[in-house]
């Protein structure tokens, strides 16, 4: 949703059509709240804490979101991706009244691929290329209820006129002054890095914005002086450092964690709340009495929750682009390799997926789903976990009985690139909006 008219419109045809209710939040250890502030506990799932890991064509985006909207009132397996034929055939080969075979696969879901995902009835993406904003809204008419949405709608138009602006400073700010465009960062030089942190810190660029733009002075210099130019600056150090350590006088290999560090530090200029690296925690699944855990890179959190975690996106970080891992995974997935997004490849998808199912319960969204990002070196990919109702339920006792979840996953997008910034720029801001709604609504 590339602008707030954008999002009325979305909002008014989620309200018309979406015909879905919202999944029991579980929990083993406490209850939490969910959107439809109806929760339930369960003994099934456990969170251990205790090991650590060291667009902007209005019209063209709202006639999408009409359309997307129109088939909300189908199940997630219809209105999603799942129109490919060979996405079903993955599905159908399985007794569907049968257990979960869980004997053969791995107790840590760092060491999925995607071979497991049909165990869990989980469609990972299409041949199709989906925007980032197609992502965002497709993910709202799934997990906010249908109750939910006419405050959804009134949040959205509350402060239009702040909120645009607030926006436009932003695009400014991240496209004019952070005029990186480029592929990959060894195409950067470092003493232009220098100048850009100068001009950051001078904060000239401040007062030229406010002359050539018709805004709200106060607002804008608030919004620069409070985050945009200190977490803009932090991201601009990251990217230095990294390219002193790629130049330097003894060249050093870019590890995940500097990759991690860097979306990281660019996520927060657009104010999320993110825990990543050590601070992460571990959270654990258990079906029918075997436990699986996962320890995501980073996640991205309800910005005021206060004990129990309200998770609303989960974060898998590679430095680079992962091939598929070796000659026998390609053969056994040969048949079904249409079925799925081709830029993530089989070890991130099994990953992400069990990253998912372990934090499901801690979603801000209750147990409907939640959205994830996968970052591939300097390269984004937006994504969103649909599973349908009852899923959950289902799946700690070990009998999915047709129940399927859906990740959709959009193109991806490069940081350093000029035009994919002013996606994610938009992607980044309605998350914060999104965030703001869900706060206010606890």
């Amino acid at each position: 949703m590339a602008s707030l008219n954008n999002k009325k419109v979305g909002v008014a045809a989620c309200i018309k059509s979406d015909s879905t209710h919202c999944t029991k939040r579980s929990r083993s250890d406490s209850e939490t709240d969910t959107l439809s502030l109806s929760d339930d506990s369960t003994e099934n799932v456990k969170k251990q804490r205790p090991s650590k890991k060291g667009s902007d064509s209005d019209d063209s985006i709202a006639e999408e979101i009409r359309t997307s909207a129109s088939a909300s009132g189908e199940n997630v397996s219809e209105h999603a991706e799942s129109s490919d034929s060979s996405q079903i055939s993955v599905l159908t080969r399985m007794d569907t009244e049968s257990p979960i075979f869980l004997e053969t696969i791995k107790k840590n879901t760092s060491e999925w691929t995607d071979l497991v995902l049909p165990n869990f009835r989980i469609i990972f993406g299409s041949d199709k290329f989906a925007q980032a904003d197609d992502v965002f809204t497709k993910g709202i008419l799934h997990l906010i209820e249908k109750e939910a949405c006419s405050e959804v709608l009134n949040f959205f138009l509350k402060g239009r006129t702040e909120d645009k602006e607030k926006y436009e400073c932003f695009r400014h700010a991240v496209l004019n002054v952070f005029d990186i465009d480029c592929c990959h960062i060894d195409n950067i030089q470092e003493d232009v890095m220098l100048k850009l942190n100068q001009i950051i810190e001078e904060g000239h660029w401040i007062d030229n914005y406010i002359a050539m733009a018709n805004c709200n002075q106060p607002l804008v210099r608030r919004i620069c002086d409070r985050d945009l130019c200190t977490n803009l600056k932090t991201f601009i150090w990251q990217l230095l450092y990294m390219i002193r350590k790629r130049k330097g006088n003894k060249p050093k290999e870019l590890s995940e964690g500097m990759y991690q560090e860097l979306f990281v530090s660019f996520a927060r200029i657009f104010g999320l709340n993110i825990v990543s690296g050590s601070n992460v925690e571990k959270y654990s699944l258990t079906i029918d009495e075997k436990d699986f855990v996962a320890i995501p890179d980073a996640v991205i959190c309800h910005p005021t929750a206060i004990g129990d975690d309200k998770i609303f996106a989960v974060i898998e970080v590679k430095k680079c682009c992962q091939d598929e891992e070796n000659e026998q995974i390609r053969n056994l997935r040969s048949i079904q390799k249409r079925a799925f997004v081709q830029h993530v490849g089989s070890s991130l998808k099994g990953q992400h997926c069990g990253q998912f199912l372990c934090t499901l319960p801690f979603s801000a969204f209750g147990n409907r789903g939640m959205y994830g990002f996968i970052v591939q070196g300097t390269q984004v990919t937006l994504t969103s976990f649909k599973p349908e109702d009852g899923y959950y339920e289902n799946l700690c006792n070990g009998y999915l009985r047709k129940k399927e979840a859906v990740v959709t996953c959009s193109k991806e997008y490069n940081i350093l690139k000029k035009d994919d910034r002013k996606q994610l720029v938009e992607t980044f801001l309605d998350f914060e909006k999104l965030l703001k709604f869900i706060c206010i609504k606890k």
